[in-house]
Protein backbone atom coordinates (compact mmCIF):
# COMPACT_ATOMS: atom_id res chain seq x y z
CA UNK A 1 0.00 0.00 0.00
CA UNK A 2 1.66 3.18 -1.58
CA UNK A 3 1.68 6.04 1.80
CA UNK A 4 -0.76 8.82 2.26
CA UNK A 5 -0.55 12.38 2.81
CA UNK A 6 -3.30 13.02 5.62
CA UNK A 7 -4.48 17.24 5.08
CA UNK A 8 -6.95 17.74 7.44
CA UNK A 9 -9.80 20.41 6.73
CA UNK A 10 -12.28 21.38 9.34
CA UNK A 11 -16.05 22.08 8.16
CA UNK A 12 -17.32 24.02 11.19
CA UNK A 13 -20.71 25.33 11.96
CA UNK A 14 -20.25 29.29 12.86
CA UNK A 15 -22.27 31.67 15.20
CA UNK A 16 -22.45 34.56 12.83
CA UNK A 17 -23.45 38.02 13.79
CA UNK A 18 -24.93 40.47 11.35
CA UNK A 19 -23.10 42.83 9.05
CA UNK A 20 -23.79 45.31 5.93
CA UNK A 21 -22.03 47.56 3.88
CA UNK A 22 -21.65 48.85 0.89
CA UNK A 23 -19.61 46.89 -1.92
CA UNK A 24 -16.13 48.03 -2.23
CA UNK A 25 -15.18 48.94 -6.06
CA UNK A 26 -12.92 46.67 -7.11
CA UNK A 27 -9.58 47.66 -8.90
CA UNK A 28 -10.12 47.43 -12.59
CA UNK A 29 -6.55 48.17 -13.70
CA UNK A 30 -3.75 45.97 -13.87
CA UNK A 31 -0.30 47.36 -13.34
CA UNK A 32 1.96 46.56 -16.43
CA UNK A 33 5.92 46.96 -15.05
CA UNK A 34 7.98 48.90 -18.31
CA UNK A 35 10.68 46.48 -19.73
CA UNK A 36 13.72 47.95 -21.54
CA UNK A 37 12.89 48.54 -25.31
CA UNK A 38 9.13 48.65 -24.40
CA UNK A 39 7.20 51.21 -26.19
CA UNK A 40 3.68 52.30 -26.35
CA UNK A 41 3.35 51.20 -29.59
CA UNK A 42 4.62 47.63 -28.42
CA UNK A 43 2.26 47.57 -25.54
CA UNK A 44 -0.76 48.39 -27.01
CA UNK A 45 0.02 45.65 -29.95
CA UNK A 46 0.71 42.84 -27.72
CA UNK A 47 -1.85 43.79 -24.77
CA UNK A 48 -4.88 45.58 -26.11
CA UNK A 49 -7.86 44.76 -28.11
CA UNK A 50 -9.08 47.12 -30.88
CA UNK A 51 -10.08 49.79 -30.58
CA UNK A 52 -7.72 50.84 -28.33
CA UNK A 53 -4.64 52.54 -29.52
CA UNK A 54 -1.44 53.05 -27.70
CA UNK A 55 -2.81 56.74 -27.36
CA UNK A 56 -5.37 55.80 -25.28
CA UNK A 57 -2.58 54.58 -23.06
CA UNK A 58 -0.67 57.76 -23.29
CA UNK A 59 -3.35 59.88 -22.31
CA UNK A 60 -4.59 57.70 -19.38
CA UNK A 61 -0.75 57.44 -18.04
CA UNK A 62 0.09 60.97 -19.44
CA UNK A 63 3.45 59.80 -20.94
CA UNK A 64 5.16 62.44 -22.76
CA UNK A 65 6.93 60.42 -25.32
CA UNK A 66 5.67 56.99 -26.33
CA UNK A 67 8.59 56.25 -27.51
CA UNK A 68 10.54 56.69 -24.78
CA UNK A 69 9.63 54.38 -21.35
CA UNK A 70 11.27 54.44 -18.01
CA UNK A 71 12.51 50.68 -17.37
CA UNK A 72 11.14 49.11 -13.82
CA UNK A 73 8.07 51.87 -13.55
CA UNK A 74 4.28 50.85 -14.19
CA UNK A 75 2.09 51.27 -16.65
CA UNK A 76 -2.16 50.95 -15.87
CA UNK A 77 -3.67 48.83 -18.73
CA UNK A 78 -7.40 48.94 -17.73
CA UNK A 79 -8.66 45.19 -17.67
CA UNK A 80 -11.72 46.31 -19.84
CA UNK A 81 -9.07 47.30 -22.56
CA UNK A 82 -6.71 43.95 -22.59
CA UNK A 83 -6.96 41.60 -25.37
CA UNK A 84 -9.14 38.28 -24.20
CA UNK A 85 -8.83 34.60 -25.38
CA UNK A 86 -10.13 31.95 -25.24
CA UNK A 87 -8.52 29.40 -21.68
CA UNK A 88 -8.48 25.74 -20.61
CA UNK A 89 -8.15 24.25 -17.80
CA UNK A 90 -6.96 20.63 -16.97
CA UNK A 91 -8.51 17.66 -14.40
CA UNK A 92 -5.40 16.85 -12.70
CA UNK A 93 -7.47 13.96 -10.33
CA UNK A 94 -11.12 12.24 -10.83
CA UNK A 95 -12.53 9.71 -8.04
CA UNK A 96 -14.97 8.15 -8.11
CA UNK A 97 -17.94 9.67 -10.04
CA UNK A 98 -16.99 12.31 -11.29
CA UNK A 99 -19.26 13.48 -15.08
CA UNK A 100 -18.26 16.46 -17.30
CA UNK A 101 -21.18 17.78 -19.20
CA UNK A 102 -20.42 19.83 -22.48
CA UNK A 103 -23.50 20.88 -24.11
CA UNK A 104 -26.14 17.75 -24.07
CA UNK A 105 -23.36 15.41 -24.15
CA UNK A 106 -22.04 14.00 -20.76
CA UNK A 107 -19.08 11.53 -19.91
CA UNK A 108 -16.36 10.58 -17.21
CA UNK A 109 -14.40 13.12 -16.07
CA UNK A 110 -10.72 11.51 -16.16
CA UNK A 111 -6.92 13.00 -14.86
CA UNK A 112 -5.07 15.21 -17.93
CA UNK A 113 -8.95 15.79 -19.81
CA UNK A 114 -8.40 19.27 -21.06
CA UNK A 115 -12.01 21.37 -19.49
CA UNK A 116 -12.26 24.56 -21.49
CA UNK A 117 -15.56 27.36 -20.54
CA UNK A 118 -19.12 26.28 -20.21
CA UNK A 119 -18.23 22.59 -18.91
CA UNK A 120 -20.34 21.40 -16.05
CA UNK A 121 -18.60 19.15 -13.17
CA UNK A 122 -20.82 16.94 -11.00
CA UNK A 123 -19.97 14.75 -8.30
CA UNK A 124 -21.52 11.84 -6.48
CA UNK A 125 -21.72 10.70 -2.92
CA UNK A 126 -17.65 9.91 -1.79
CA UNK A 127 -16.08 11.32 -4.57
CA UNK A 128 -14.08 14.71 -6.14
CA UNK A 129 -11.87 16.02 -8.57
CA UNK A 130 -9.18 18.51 -8.77
CA UNK A 131 -8.54 21.19 -11.58
CA UNK A 132 -5.32 23.11 -12.42
CA UNK A 133 -5.74 26.84 -13.93
CA UNK A 134 -3.19 28.67 -16.22
CA UNK A 135 -1.51 30.44 -13.78
CA UNK A 136 -1.56 27.17 -10.99
CA UNK A 137 -4.78 28.05 -9.09
CA UNK A 138 -6.15 24.92 -8.04
CA UNK A 139 -10.04 23.71 -7.12
CA UNK A 140 -10.78 20.90 -5.38
CA UNK A 141 -14.78 19.77 -6.12
CA UNK A 142 -15.69 17.67 -3.38
CA UNK A 143 -18.71 15.04 -3.31
CA UNK A 144 -22.14 15.50 -4.58
CA UNK A 145 -21.16 18.91 -6.20
CA UNK A 146 -22.80 20.84 -9.44
CA UNK A 147 -19.88 23.26 -10.58
CA UNK A 148 -19.74 25.05 -13.86
CA UNK A 149 -16.59 26.94 -15.97
CA UNK A 150 -18.54 29.72 -16.52
CA UNK A 151 -15.89 31.55 -18.04
CA UNK A 152 -11.68 30.41 -18.79
CA UNK A 153 -9.91 33.12 -20.37
CA UNK A 154 -6.38 34.64 -20.82
CA UNK A 155 -6.16 38.32 -21.12
CA UNK A 156 -3.57 40.37 -22.91
CA UNK A 157 -0.41 38.62 -24.11
CA UNK A 158 -1.30 35.13 -22.04
CA UNK A 159 -0.59 35.83 -19.08
CA UNK A 160 -3.48 36.84 -16.63
CA UNK A 161 -5.91 34.12 -16.51
CA UNK A 162 -9.60 35.45 -16.20
CA UNK A 163 -11.90 32.32 -14.63
CA UNK A 164 -15.12 32.38 -13.62
CA UNK A 165 -16.84 29.83 -11.55
CA UNK A 166 -20.28 29.06 -10.73
CA UNK A 167 -21.31 27.08 -7.66
CA UNK A 168 -24.94 25.45 -8.13
CA UNK A 169 -24.67 23.02 -5.41
CA UNK A 170 -22.15 21.33 -2.61
CA UNK A 171 -18.75 23.13 -2.44
CA UNK A 172 -15.92 24.48 -4.14
CA UNK A 173 -12.22 24.67 -2.27
CA UNK A 174 -10.25 27.37 -4.12
CA UNK A 175 -6.48 28.13 -3.41
CA UNK A 176 -5.69 30.67 -5.69
CA UNK A 177 -2.58 31.87 -7.03
CA UNK A 178 -1.60 35.59 -5.63
CA UNK A 179 -2.34 38.14 -7.86
CA UNK A 180 0.17 41.31 -7.18
CA UNK A 181 -1.72 44.06 -9.02
CA UNK A 182 -4.56 42.95 -6.81
CA UNK A 183 -7.09 42.63 -9.99
CA UNK A 184 -9.95 39.94 -8.91
CA UNK A 185 -9.97 38.27 -11.89
CA UNK A 186 -10.75 34.87 -10.28
CA UNK A 187 -14.42 34.96 -9.02
CA UNK A 188 -17.18 32.25 -7.66
CA UNK A 189 -20.76 32.67 -7.89
CA UNK A 190 -23.46 31.25 -6.14
CA UNK A 191 -27.18 31.73 -5.91
CA UNK A 192 -26.42 33.82 -3.13
CA UNK A 193 -23.32 35.51 -3.02
CA UNK A 194 -20.87 36.68 -5.60
CA UNK A 195 -16.78 35.89 -4.65
CA UNK A 196 -14.14 38.10 -6.07
CA UNK A 197 -10.39 37.07 -4.93
CA UNK A 198 -7.29 38.48 -5.56
CA UNK A 199 -5.18 35.51 -4.29
CA UNK A 200 -6.36 33.56 -1.22
CA UNK A 201 -7.65 29.57 -0.29
CA UNK A 202 -11.16 29.34 0.86
CA UNK A 203 -13.54 26.79 1.22
CA UNK A 204 -17.26 27.45 -0.06
CA UNK A 205 -20.70 25.56 0.26
CA UNK A 206 -24.09 26.04 -1.41
CA UNK A 207 -27.12 24.71 -0.25
CA UNK A 208 -31.01 25.87 -0.46
CA UNK A 209 -31.52 29.17 1.07
CA UNK A 210 -28.12 29.70 2.26
CA UNK A 211 -24.37 30.21 0.81
CA UNK A 212 -21.19 29.48 3.39
CA UNK A 213 -17.52 30.46 2.78
CA UNK A 214 -14.63 30.26 4.75
CA UNK A 215 -11.15 31.84 4.43
CA UNK A 216 -8.31 29.68 5.21
CA UNK A 217 -5.40 32.41 3.73
CA UNK A 218 -5.84 36.02 1.88
CA UNK A 219 -8.38 37.89 1.68
CA UNK A 220 -11.71 37.38 -0.58
CA UNK A 221 -14.75 40.04 -1.34
CA UNK A 222 -18.04 39.57 -0.94
CA UNK A 223 -21.04 41.71 -2.87
CA UNK A 224 -23.28 43.32 -0.14
CA UNK A 225 -19.40 43.94 2.04
CA UNK A 226 -17.73 47.11 2.20
CA UNK A 227 -14.65 45.17 3.55
CA UNK A 228 -12.77 42.11 2.25
CA UNK A 229 -13.84 38.88 4.08
CA UNK A 230 -10.31 38.41 5.77
CA UNK A 231 -8.20 34.86 7.05
CA UNK A 232 -9.82 33.13 9.86
CA UNK A 233 -13.18 34.80 9.09
CA UNK A 234 -16.57 32.63 7.17
CA UNK A 235 -19.29 34.03 5.21
CA UNK A 236 -23.02 33.65 5.82
CA UNK A 237 -25.09 34.91 2.99
CA UNK A 238 -28.81 34.45 3.24
CA UNK A 239 -30.59 36.41 0.32
CA UNK A 240 -29.34 40.33 0.54
CA UNK A 241 -27.77 39.33 4.16
CA UNK A 242 -24.13 38.79 4.73
CA UNK A 243 -22.63 38.07 8.14
CA UNK A 244 -19.01 37.33 8.95
CA UNK A 245 -17.72 36.25 11.99
CA UNK A 246 -14.33 34.66 13.52
CA UNK A 247 -13.61 30.94 12.82
CA UNK A 248 -13.11 28.39 15.16
CA UNK A 249 -9.71 27.19 16.01
CA UNK A 250 -8.41 24.15 14.67
CA UNK A 251 -7.66 21.20 17.01
CA UNK A 252 -4.93 20.04 18.11
CA UNK A 253 -3.65 17.18 15.64
CA UNK A 254 0.32 17.39 16.86
CA UNK A 255 -0.37 13.79 17.96
CA UNK A 256 -1.51 12.22 14.55
CA UNK A 257 1.29 11.00 12.40
CA UNK A 258 1.75 12.91 9.05
CA UNK A 259 1.50 10.28 6.98
CA UNK A 260 -0.60 6.64 7.14
CA UNK A 261 1.09 3.60 5.58
CA UNK A 262 -1.77 1.32 5.79
CA UNK A 263 -6.01 1.16 5.66
CA UNK A 264 -8.40 1.26 6.88
CA UNK A 265 -7.57 5.14 8.91
CA UNK A 266 -8.76 6.16 12.12
CA UNK A 267 -8.36 9.84 13.04
CA UNK A 268 -8.43 10.36 16.59
CA UNK A 269 -7.51 13.82 18.61
CA UNK A 270 -8.27 14.40 22.35
CA UNK A 271 -10.87 17.53 22.54
CA UNK A 272 -11.39 20.33 20.11
CA UNK A 273 -12.96 23.74 20.21
CA UNK A 274 -16.11 24.42 21.70
CA UNK A 275 -19.08 25.08 18.82
CA UNK A 276 -17.29 22.40 16.58
CA UNK A 277 -20.45 20.11 14.72
CA UNK A 278 -18.78 18.73 11.78
CA UNK A 279 -15.55 17.69 10.14
CA UNK A 280 -14.22 16.94 6.88
CA UNK A 281 -10.66 15.03 6.29
CA UNK A 282 -9.59 15.31 3.04
CA UNK A 283 -6.99 12.30 1.86
CA UNK A 284 -4.14 12.62 -0.77
CA UNK A 285 -1.53 10.73 -2.26
CA UNK A 286 1.78 11.50 -0.93
CA UNK A 287 4.40 13.97 -3.80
Amino acid sequence: MRALGIWLAMSLLLACAAATAQTEAADADWRYRIQPGDTLITLTDAWLAPPKTWRDLQKLNRVPDPLRLMPGSSLRMPVAWLRREAGVAEAVFARGQVARQRGSASEALAAGATLQSGDRIRTGAQSSASLRFADGSRLLIPPDSDVTLEQLLVLGRGALPAVRIGVQQGGADSRVTPNAQRVPLYEVRTPHVNLGVRGTEFRVQTATGASRMQVLSGAVHADGLGPDVATGQGLLAEGATRSVAPLLPAPDLSGLAPVAERLPLHLTWVGGPTGAATWRAQLYARG
